[in-house]
């Protein structure tokens, strides 16, 4: 088995190589399970596509880890026409166990859909789910063309209304061609999508350093052998260079047998999930540990994490163990959101307790009856302090719609910021799984509350505007061309006058004018067509600036009106059993007397509302009847009063001897806030 797994590693991706591979796969079998748990992607490969081309049975179940070590989409179409059972649902199961990476993750869920229409078997549930979460994200050019390609093989409106700014005509070319493309792969043999022989290209993406120094031809050759260089090792070297890594002197394969000795930051992040996966953990560089483990969790490698910190975690007698125990606490939370409750348990194992742990590692880690409990009794601790962590621990332990419900109240709760941002990727991710519709309507709540006014009353004023910068860049262009044809006609003018007019007898018709240029003639004609259309420009524009000026005047009202329209009658602050003030106090002449800031509180309301509010104030202080017969007392403030202005706010004032003493104007959302502050100010 041994020599076998290195014959596979040894092997070219060619067809002659591995047609050569699949001739002599004693203990074959073993051997792949053996390579997909060492993460080999390079045997693991190999040696699946020998086993299928010698018509060795494998079953599809080794594609949910096994996917992510074939090389790209084309291999693994290629296997996915020759294995048994269900296919499709185990290229599901590789997109959810987050291995393949965000990029080859749409493909591989094309060649899922594109192998149960060539099966004839009915669709396993979750690739429809897993599609519409891919179509939301920033993809590649791969991957937006396998999105759209399932597009096309979908009848699902919510998922076109998802990628309907991707789907051009350019695309859905590209998006047949690929699938085209897999599905000739998926039919042919095995290895005919491979070359006959092996091409050379290096795979290292960056720089790329010299493997060897550079030699003169006819130089010694630095070996010692007293030989030229050309005639010793000149061909040896040139091949060397011919697999060069961007670490001088080594060669990409010499750079992989001892990667740990050459990672930095930059060279950690651009590795595959199987490739960190490899790494020895007691080589890994301390300083970049956390960081390996944090990307571990995010590929999905949770049990070489877990490995990992097991293998760094320090003897009983070491009292300071805070890093370690971070990494280890990391292991948990990001296998929790995997539902991996082995490797919870295991962490926490380790660390002798569950204290600190994120709620959705806790809620994994409980017994499914003590679930609720544990999420009431942090629900009770999180009433005052937000339901982040509620939000995401429902969210991601099997309580979808629960969580999205949790998530919304907190992001109207919470100022944005990162990890609001999270939380509602998270929602829509829920809404995914449950196949509802797209948008949630947290969308409209939280766009109102960002910019003060409703998305579509946005949509309105933006419209207006467009409509108004386009009729001001036809007015000018309008405007440049009269100018122009006014210039033109005046020096043709000018130059007809200079001239010596010639003496020519003519008969001249009695509908033309003697002496009249014909060019000077068809530009006065142009001219006064030029006139014409730009009072037309001007009566346009003026028409969209009074539309536009309607719009602004709508997004102002609507900044200011709740979103429930209130009835005239009843509303809930007004009092029935009371009636206006005492008439003999209604009929003085008062003076009156503002707040410091009472004008600064006029510019934050409706022009409108500001105009009316003082349109009261005076017909209040004039005395009249009618003004005094809608105002309400405020309970509890004696001699304190107040009185509609407009539908929604409220003039709060008290009537003096002499004066009127006006306190506030506010939105009648606010009245009791507003009364709160009095009576505690003892007002």
């Amino acid at each position: 088995m041994t020599d076998l797994l290195a014959r596979a590693r040894a092997a070219a991706p060619c067809r002659r190589d591995l047609a050569a591979l699949s001739r002599d796969l004693e203990g074959a079998e073993a051997a792949l399970a053996e390579a997909l748990a060492a993460r080999d992607d390079r045997a693991f490969a190999h040696l699946l596509v020998a086993m299928l081309h010698a018509d060795l049975t494998v079953d599809a179940s080794v594609l949910v880890r096994g996917a992510a070590l074939l090389p790209d989409a084309e291999w693994i179409a290629a296997v996915a026409g020759r294995l048994s059972g269900d296919v499709g649902a185990a290229l599901v199961g590789a997109v959810r166990d987050r291995g393949l990476g965000w990029e080859r993750e749409p493909a591989t869920l094309l060649v899922a859909e594109l192998w149960w229409r060539r099966a004839g078997v009915e669709r396993t549930p979750g690739l429809l789910e897993e599609a519409r979460i891919r179509g939301r994200r920033h993809l590649t050019q791969e991957g937006e063309d396998a999105v759209v390609a399932l597009h096309g093989l979908f009848d699902d409106p919510d998922f076109t209304v998802l990628i309907e700014g991707l789907a051009t005509a350019e695309v859905k070319d590209a998006a047949r061609h690929f699938a085209s493309k897999l599905v000739e792969r998926m039919t042919s043999p095995v290895l005919s999508g491979l070359p006959e022989r092996e091409r050379k290209a290096s795979r290292t993406a960056g720089p790329v350093r010299r493997a060897v120094g550079k030699v003169g031809r006819n130089d010694p050759c630095p070996c010692g052998s007293g030989r030229k260089y050309k005639a010793c090792h000149e061909q040896a070297d040139r091949e060397r260079n011919a697999d060069a890594s961007d670490v001088e002197g080594l060669t990409l394969a010499e750079l992989n047998a001892d990667l740990e000795k050459h990672l930095d930051d930059k060279r950690l992040a651009a590795l595959k999930g199987h490739e960190l996966a490899r790494l020895d953990a007691s080589r890994v560089p301390e300083v970049l540990r956390s960081a390996w483990v944090d990307l571990l969790g995010q590929w999905g490698e949770h049990d070489a994490a877990l490995a990992a910190v097991t293998s760094w975690w320090p003897p009983p007698e070491v009292e300071d163990r805070e890093v370690e125990d971070d990494r280890v606490r990391l292991v948990a939370e990001h296998a929790s959101r995997a539902g991996r409750r082995d490797i919870v348990l295991a962490a926490i194992a380790l660390r002798g307790t569950d204290a600190d742990l994120l709620l959705e590692a806790r809620v994994v880690a409980a017994e499914p009856q003590d679930r609720l409990a544990l999420l009431e009794a942090a629900a009770v601790d999180e009433l005052d302090a937000g339901a982040l962590d509620l939000g995401f621990a429902l969210l991601a332990t099997g309580c979808p719609a629960l969580g999205i419900h949790v998530a919304r109240s907190e992001l109207v709760l919470r100022a944005r910021d990162a990890e609001s941002d999270q939380l509602y990727a998270s929602l829509v991710e829920a809404r995914d799984q449950l196949l509802a519709p797209p948008w949630d309507p947290i969308d409209e709540i939280t766009y109102q509350l960002e910019r003060g006014v409703a998305p579509e009353v946005d949509r309105e004023l933006a419209s207006a505007r467009d409509r108004m910068t386009r009729g001001e860049a036809a007015l000018r262009a309008t405007q440049e061309a009269l100018e122009q044809l006014r210039s033109e006609l005046a020096s043709k003018e000018e130059a007809r006058e200079a001239a010596p007019a010639p003496v020519v007898e003519v008969e001249v018709p009695a509908n033309r004018a003697v002496g009249e240029d014909p060019a000077l003639r068809e530009l006065r004609e142009r001219m006064e067509h030029l006139k014409r259309e730009l009072k037309d420009r001007h009566r346009e524009r003026n028409a969209l600036r009074k539309e536009l000026e309607e719009a602004k005047e709508r997004v102002t009202e609507l900044e200011h009106t709740p979103r429930e329209a209130e009835a005239e009658e009843g509303d809930d602050d007004e009092d029935d059993d009371v009636s206006g003030l005492d008439v003999s106090v209604a009929a003085k002449l008062r003076v009156p007397v503002f707040p410091d800031d009472f004008s600064e509180r006029l510019e934050k309301v409706p022009e409108a509302t500001a105009r009316a509010a003082l349109m009261r104030v005076g017909e209040l202080c004039a005395g009249f009847d009618v003004a005094f017969r809608e105002v309400r007392p405020l309970r509890g403030f004696e001699g304190t009063w107040r009185v509609k202005v407009g539908r929604s706010y409220r003039l709060l004032f008290r009537p003096l001897d002499r004066t009127l003493e006006v306190i506030d104007l506010l939105h009648r959302q606010d009245l009791e806030k507003r009364l709160f502050r009095l009576r505690r100010g003892g007002e």
